[in-house]
């Protein structure tokens, strides 16, 4: 008889021990609240909150004469913990490294010296989607740049975030946009901003934003004064220092061709002798300031520049702006027109060498032609152009 007593009593504590393991789960899997070891309430679990694609906050209500709350996750689609009896002193718990598009749920007991109280309400909760793939900003200027990102399959339209690092406040925020780019302007130059981007699907869902990008903007660029010593064939550019400030960069365009005569020529110098244009045209100028770091400003202001008109024979006989001279193996003819023909001719009126000038600026090669004095010619719109070289 005490023998049948003393496994009675065995198979109920094992029963215990296992009830208490398994913390009595339901025939879904779905754990249910035991009995409290303690006089303590069960608390009353809360929605989530900063739902992200890999993470969430569990919250809870106090529970009176409660030192600190055990917490927790489970998987819905397994039905194993993510996180089991997690001690925390406070209200909430941020849960991390969860997959992402995924259903979970999270329930919490409150504990003092004596034991537990039951557990709380079962809370689910639905991880966001990933986020968009954020890509590199482009055109940074110093008051722009454009911001881009790749698409999400299925998503009809994209919220742009954008902050400013300094200030941490937004500068755009949840901005809709059916695009994978936009730019951005109106910002301070020198400054350091940040984009993230979330997808946005038909039924409102949302994924989680996307990677965030840093980018500086440049700052401002010099101020570029007006052109002097204008010609018909030449004009000064000029602009104003900028402090640190190393050298500088100079861009010049023809406006009827919107060509580049001049792209980023460094200068340790606040302005720049242009010779080799043409008569009763149209150019404009910019220019950056370069550091010794060899970070560059926005570019300056554009400056627009109209050379003189020819006033007879003698400007279609200017000279050009040929270099080395001597020379030896080749000649540089700068500031000609693109598609002008270019001849190299002997003292007694032969013809040596002939070319197409394919731009702005044109090689003569020499290594074939004999020491001598020669005539560079350049045959370009209703103008013709004529420098006097050595060949040694």
């Amino acid at each position: 008889m005490k023998k049948s007593i003393t496994l009675i009593a065995i198979l109920i504590c094992f029963a215990t021990i296992g009830w208490a393991e398994n913390e009595n789960k339901n025939n879904e899997g779905i754990l249910l609240a035991p009995q409290s070891t303690t006089g303590l309430n069960a608390p009353v679990a809360t929605a989530a909150a900063n739902i992200r694609s890999t993470s969430f906050t569990a919250n809870w209500n106090d529970v009176q004469g409660a030192t600190s709350y055990l917490l927790r996750v489970v998987d819905n689609q397994t039905q194993d913990f993510v996180i089991k009896d997690v001690e925390s002193q406070t209200l909430t718990y941020w849960v991390t490294g969860l997959l992402p598009n995924h259903s979970y749920s999270f329930a919490v007991k409150a504990s003092d010296a004596n034991g537990m109280s039951g557990i709380s309400n079962w809370i689910d909760v639905n991880t966001l989607r990933s986020g968009p793939v954020t890509n590199a900003a482009s055109n940074i200027r110093s008051t722009s740049f454009t911001a881009s990102w790749n698409d999400v399959e299925g998503a009809t339209s994209f919220l742009l975030r954008v902050t400013d690092d300094q200030t941490q406040e937004f500068v755009v925020d949840d901005l809709e946009l059916q695009a994978f780019s936009y730019e951005l302007t109106g910002l301070k130059p020198n400054c350091i901003y940040t984009y993230s981007v979330i997808a946005k699907f038909p039924n409102n869902e949302i994924t989680d934003l996307g990677n965030w990008v840093k980018i500086s903007t440049l700052r401002s660029g010099p101020v570029a004064n007006a052109a002097t010593k204008i010609s018909a064939t030449s004009f000064t550019a000029n602009w104003e220092d900028v402090q640190g400030a190393t050298s500088f960069l100079l861009r010049v365009t023809d406006d009827q061709t919107q060509e580049f005569i001049v792209k980023d020529l460094e200068l340790q110098a606040f302005s720049h002798e242009m010779t080799g244009l043409k008569p009763n045209s149209t150019y404009s100028y910019s220019v950056l300031a370069k550091f010794p770091n060899n970070e560059v400003t926005d570019l300056s202001n554009w400056v627009e520049v109209k050379t003189k008109s020819q006033t007879g024979i003698a400007d279609n006989k200017l000279k050009l702006d040929v270099h080395p001279n001597p020379a030896t193996d080749f000649v540089t003819i700068r500031g000609i027109e693109k598609g002008s023909e270019i001849k190299l001719i002997s003292t007694t009126g032969s013809l040596v060498k002939r070319s197409i000038a394919q731009s702005y600026n044109a090689e003569l090669m020499l290594q074939d032609v004999q020491k001598g004095i020669y005539f560079v010619v350049v045959d370009g719109n209703n103008n013709r152009k004529i420098q006097r070289i050595t060949i040694e």
